[in-house]
């Protein structure tokens, strides 16, 4: 396989062409060699990845740095990854920290040539440092709206001076980082070179721009081109989501590789094997980068060794990760409850003579059925329907969704193989479920659409979930009941194909309280703009006729001729089973039955209890 190939960067040789792309794990750069950090590069690296390229480690002008601490911190670095025949490469961002995604893109005109200077001085010391400490590599980060990023571009590089103006002045800074860099490390040493040759707007750099950007590059005698795309008002474009379906980075990465000799690195919703292995077969891309997949499934690269793709855990694009670095401090994933807990010490412990029964086939209650029988407890599953997935089946429609499908399609493959008993078509109830027989009990119930008391609604109108699953189907001209969450995929689901789709939402705009994360939700805005969506906000739907539906705003009563009436107020949480099976030690709720929130409760929750017997 062309991904399993031995590969050179410059003279670093590599075991395969598949690399981890820069991951920042804390929110505080100062924790950048954290225990946990550590521990996170090091399963990614005995996953079986060629190359690891770490988060942006900044060069500051207000912060010294401690290149005797950093040495070391970098030396035990290289010995962890060293030791699973992996590489690594310290990636450095000159000038900015990665804290707040929106770099202030004056940046560029306030800083002046002494400093300019200086920051220079700093990052050629560092990267001395880093290839004294045994790391195999450095990478320049001049992408995505950063320091030397704002310097290339002309819309925001207003200088006057010998750094501005023509397109050889606004590379003048990145020339002369490059140039510390080889001069204090010697021309031999590996230098990647992480760029932005289009930003995805018609206002920033554009592909013609960005390929010249590239030569100039190459000229420089960087080892290789690591491809970017996108900026913060385009964030979705550098961080995918579960939107877009296909690799929109590889398209422009492929077209810089038709300019340069170098190798060139690019990432972008590349999880799929056989797509990997296409776009390297086509020559689109020398090394194929994953950040998203390897947090979800670090075992990436040896799962397609070892033959067993169909074990890979699919990232589902949700960017959780990122919510929980921007709110929380640090990176978690929704499929893997174990990243960034790598460093836990688990309890061996069998439980053989443990039995448990799990309430409900949702992705919580599989994933606690199946965490359980992995510590050897017998395990039950009920499940009340004829389909397991609970409201994921709707959030994993084949629209736009199908990584969410991927991933549910990998869990019940793991299930079936389990030693878990399914029954299907098996509701629990106060009658039939044994308490005495178990030692635990895990109610994963979930939730159900929330239906708001509006006139006229009983026979009129469907269930997001409804049209979601296909159990019903939409006309022409489609009326959608709330503007969160679900309210505004549901009427992205239906723009594909009606005629005219409405979203009338109570609130002043849609996705106040349920937004999905600013790079989710930039992309979901504009699913919904090129769909001709309109938003009716601060609108109080009031009726429902069979043919149309009635909304006050601003005091007034207007209708509009609809076919189709879709609510899509939020879910209300299943747990009364929970309250009639009482108060009990070994009876617990997780997921939505607590509380309708993001799958990554659910998972983690039921991953908890599965193995807390």
């Amino acid at each position: 396989m062309e991904i399993l190939k031995k590969s050179y960067i410059g003279n670093m040789e590599l075991n395969n062409r598949i690399f981890l792309a820069p991951v920042t794990t804390e929110k505080d750069w100062k924790d950048f060699f954290s225990k946990k950090t550590k521990k996170f590069i090091e399963k990614r690296a005995e996953g079986g990845v060629g190359l690891v390229i770490t988060g942006g480690y900044p060069v500051l002008l207000n912060e010294n740095i401690d290149y005797i601490k950093v040495k070391e911190e970098l030396k035990d670095l290289a010995k962890i990854v060293h030791n699973h025949n992996a590489k690594i490469c310290l990636q450095i961002t000159p000038g900015c920290q990665w804290i707040n995604y929106k770099l202030d893109k004056n940046s560029v005109n306030e800083i002046s040539e002494e400093n300019i200077k200086i920051l220079i001085d700093k990052l050629g010391k560092l990267s001395k440092i880093v290839k004294e400490a045994g790391i195999d590599a450095v990478e320049i980060n001049g992408s995505g709206g950063n320091l030397l990023d704002q310097f290339h571009t002309k819309r925001w590089n207003n200088r006057r001076d010998g750094y501005g103006g023509s397109l050889e002045n606004r590379m003048r800074f990145t020339q002369e980082c490059i140039n510390a860099v080889k001069n204090l490390c010697g021309e031999e040493y590996p230098l990647i070179f992480k760029f932005t040759p289009f930003h995805g707007d018609n206002l920033g750099t554009q592909l013609e721009e960005g390929q010249e950007i590239a030569k100039i590059l190459e000229e420089s005698k960087i080892d290789a081109l690591h491809v970017d795309i996108g900026y913060s008002d385009m964030w979705y474009k550098s961080i995918d989501t579960v939107y877009q379906e296909e690799p929109g980075q590889v398209g422009i990465a492929s077209k810089i590789k038709d300019k340069v000799s170098v190798p060139v690195l690019g990432q972008g919703k590349l999880s799929d094997p056989e797509a990997a292995e296409k776009i390297l077969k086509e020559g689109k891309l020398d090394f194929i980068g994953m950040a998203h997949q390897l947090i979800a499934d670090p075992d990436w690269v040896k799962k397609i060794r070892n033959n067993t793709p169909y074990d890979i855990v699919h990232c589902i694009s949700c960017n959780d990760c990122l919510g929980a670095l921007i709110n929380e401090g640090e990176i978690k994933c929704s499929v893997n409850p174990l990243c960034y807990n790598e460093n836990i010490i688990h309890n061996d412990k069998s439980y053989e003579n443990k039995y448990v029964l799990v309430l409900g086939g949702g992705p919580g209650g599989i994933t606690a059925a199946l965490s359980a029988s992995e510590k050897g407890a017998q395990v039950e599953l009920w499940e009340k329907t004829n389909e397991l997935g609970g409201n994921f089946l709707a959030a994993g429609n084949d629209f736009f969704k199908k990584d969410i499908r991927k991933y549910l399609n990998y869990l019940n493959r793991k299930l079936f193989r389990s030693k878990v008993k399914i029954k299907m078509l098996k509701e629990g109830n106060i009658e039939n479920i044994d308490l005495d027989k178990y030692d635990k009990i895990i109610v994963a119930t979930g939730s159900r659409p929330v239906k708001t008391d509006i006139k006229g609604r009983n026979n009129n109108v469907s269930s997001a979930n409804e049209i979601l699953t296909g159990d019903k189907k939409f006309g022409r001209k489609v009326a959608v009941i709330g503007g969160g969450l679900v309210g505004c995929e549901v009427a992205g689901f239906c723009g594909e194909k009606a005629e005219k789709v409405f979203i009338f939402e109570i609130l002043d705009d849609i996705l106040i309280n349920e937004s999905p994360g600013v790079n989710d939700e930039q992309a979901l805005r504009k699913l919904l703009k090129d769909r001709n969506v309109e938003v009716f906000s601060s609108s109080k739907v009031v009726e429902v006729k069979e043919k149309e539906i009635v909304f006050e705003k601003d005091g007034e009563i207007n209708t509009i001729e609809v076919d189709t009436v879709i609510g899509a107020e939020g879910y209300i949480s299943n747990s009364e089973l929970y309250e009639e099976l009482g108060k009990s030690n070994k009876v617990v709720l997780i997921g939505d039955a607590i509380m309708p929130a993001n799958v990554i409760h659910a998972i983690h929750q039921g991953y908890k209890e599965g193995r807390n017997l």
